[in-house]
């Protein structure tokens, strides 16, 4: 799963409680790893969304992680750490907003400006934080401080490493697996 992981803990932040997932991994282009360095799921959500994941480390490099989300009111996609595509139906566009849970919403990227009006990007150079990185620092830190809780707490993130456990187990048994 490899940076996959960063991906399901957006698909779970933004599309709630995931109910099972079906998944096949493995290892195509790297000889001499232990371990797999591609997978493809598919998650099923509460909802009734459900979730494609594809992650690979085996594919020419260049590409960044991007996030698509696609309903019948619109469509998001994020690449890297940025917003770069909304579509949302004719008229609907100030009344669409997009939850990640916890009060916190995807449209709300004004949190995620620089001093300098920028927007937070990933760092490009070795060994130093992206902004990302940062934010999620500094939220941690603030909740250990008395501030505010974090913004993603402990039930996402165990439901993302529940996906990941499920996938694993679904690559290995073929089965789909439900989770708690």
């Amino acid at each position: 799963m490899n940076q996959g992981v960063h991906t399901v803990d957006l698909l779970v932040a933004a599309l709630g409680k995931p109910v099972s997932v079906f998944a096949y991994t493995g290892r195509l282009a790297h000889e001499n790893i232990e371990v797999e360095d591609v997978a493809v799921a598919v998650v099923k959500f509460e909802n009734g969304a459900l979730g494609v994941l594809h992650a690979s480390t085996a594919a020419f490099p260049g590409l960044s992680a991007r996030l698509q989300v696609h309903g019948d009111k619109g469509s998001v996609v994020i690449e890297g750490d940025r917003l770069t595509f909304v579509h949302t139906t004719p008229g609907q566009a100030e009344r669409v907003r997009l939850p990640l849970r916890d009060g916190v919403e995807a449209n709300q990227l004004n949190r995620y400006k620089l001093a300098d009006g920028s927007l937070a990007s990933a760092g490009m150079n070795p060994g130093e934080l992206s902004d990302a990185h940062r934010y999620q620092y500094g939220d941690f830190l603030n909740a250990l401080g008395g501030g505010t809780g974090v913004r993603v707490g402990l039930t996402v993130n165990r439901q993302s490493i529940s996906v990941i456990l499920g996938a694993y187990e679904s690559a290995r048994t073929g089965m789909e697996i439900f989770l708690d």
